[in-house]
C-alpha cells in the first residue's frame, strides 16, 4: 500500500498572508483539524486545531463578536503557525506515513512531490486502510493462534484452513516475545461455525488463544 492510495488529493491551504480568522473559518465549514501553508506551492508550515485555540485565545470576554473578529482578522498565520512540518512522499509506503504520525504525535501528513503539495494523509486514512487490510469490515472469523516460531509454522497453520475449504481473509502475526517458543499470530477466515472451528483446531492444530 503506497500513500498515494489512501490520501486527500483534494486539500484546502493557507497562505503566510492569510488570518487567524480565515484559518478558523475554513477549519468550521470544512470540518478539518489540519492546513498545510504555502507559499509558492511548497509547503512552508502547517496550523492545527490545536494551535488556532491558542492563538485565539483572549481574556476579552466583554468585546462583542464583530470587535472580536475584527482581532482575529489581525492576526496573520505566519505569527503561530507551526513551521518545522514533517512531509511524506505519495510512493512512500503507508506504514512510513504511520510510522512518522506515531513517532511525532502528529495527526496529518503533508503529501510532498518534487517540492509542491499533492495531497494530505491524516490518521484516519490510516486507520481506515489498517481496517479494510486486516478485513475487519468483511464478514469473517478471528482466530488468534500460538504458533512455534519455527519455518513454516504459518504455512501448517494456513494448510489446515486450505484442508476446510476457508480462505484467509487476513494474517497477522504479533512481535515476537523475548524469551518465549511461540508467537501469537491473528488469522480471519471465511465465515464458518466458531465453534466447529475451534473444536477442529484443538483436534489437529496449534494452540488456541481465542476464536471470534
Amino acid at each position: 500500500m503506497l500513500v498515494k492510495q489512501h490520501m486527500s488529493s483534494e486539500v484546502v491551504t493557507l497562505h503566510p498572508d492569510d488570518t487567524l480568522l480565515k484559518a478558523m473559518t475554513l477549519m468550521q465549514q470544512k470540518r478539518i483539524r489540519h492546513l498545510p501553508v504555502v507559499q509558492g506551492g511548497q509547503v512552508v508550515g502547517m496550523v492545527t486545531e490545536s494551535d488556532v485555540r491558542r492563538a485565539g485565545a483572549t481574556d476579552s470576554t466583554s468585546l462583542s463578536v464583530f470587535e472580536l473578529n475584527y482581532l482575529l482578522d489581525q492576526i496573520k498565520v505566519s505569527a503561530f503557525m507551526t513551521k518545522k512540518v514533517h512531509v511524506i512522499g505519495p510512493e512512500d509506503p503507508l506504514e512510513a506515513a504511520a510510522l512518522l504520525i506515531y513517532e511525532h504525535k502528529i495527526g496529518a501528513l503533508p503529501v510532498v512531490e518534487k517540492g509542491h503539495l499533492v495531497g494530505m494523509i491524516s490518521s484516519g486514512d490510516i486507520l481506515e486502510a489498517f481496517i479494510e487490510v486486516l478485513g475487519i469490515h468483511r464478514p469473517s472469523v478471528r482466530i488468534e493462534l500460538e504458533l512455534e516460531n519455527r519455518v513454516g509454522a504459518l504455512a501448517d497453520a494456513a494448510k489446515v484452513f486450505k484442508d476446510l475449504g476457508l480462505y484467509l481473509v487476513s494474517v497477522v502475526t504479533l512481535p515476537e516475545e523475548e524469551g518465549k517458543k511461540t508467537r501469537a499470530t491473528v488469522f480471519r477466515v471465511s465465515p464458518t461455525d466458531p465453534q466447529q472451528l475451534k473444536e477442529h483446531l484443538r483436534s489437529v492444530g496449534p494452540p488456541i488463544v481465542a476464536v471470534r
